[in-house]
């Protein structure tokens, strides 16, 4: 028993970290087809989830453990955006119809826009309609 709780102690925090540095994590099963129907809800909204699969890791049982552990959840696709437990392929629909999901969306989108200007303080913004106000002649 001390074996498997020192494997399993730091995936916890292993899966936290890995939620936190994507925009969507969709933890699934290589035969799951609402693992792929999930990948493609986020992706009509215009996130890339990293989608991890747990039969294929080595690690599988010890991922499933943390993910239980984390979430409380046995089913699977278990699905993460924006670093918070959304649940399953269900439950992303739900919060699709609910605007939830939008809202996590929108913070993902946000987040990115700020760690791009971090990267490029110093973008060229002079031809950017958005930034430059239109001249109009007399």
């Amino acid at each position: 028993m001390g074996i498997r709780q020192s494997v399993s102690a730091p995936l916890k925090p292993d899966i936290k970290a890995e939620n936190q540095i994507h925009s969507a994590v969709i933890y699934g099963k290589s035969f799951c087809l609402k693992t792929y129907e999930a990948r493609e809800i986020l992706r009509n909204l215009e996130i890339e989830p990293k989608v991890e699969e747990v039969n294929l890791s080595p690690q599988a049982n010890e991922i499933e453990k943390g993910l239980f552990q984390l979430t409380g959840q046995l089913d699977y696709p278990i699905i993460f955006v924006a670093g918070k437990h959304v649940g399953s392929t269900k439950d992303l629909k739900k919060a699709l119809k609910s605007g939830y999901l939008q809202v996590l969306v929108n913070k993902v989108k946000k987040e990115e826009d700020e760690e791009e200007e971090k990267e490029d303080p110093k973008k060229d913004t002079k031809n950017d309609p958005k930034v430059t106000p239109q001249i109009q002649e007399l």
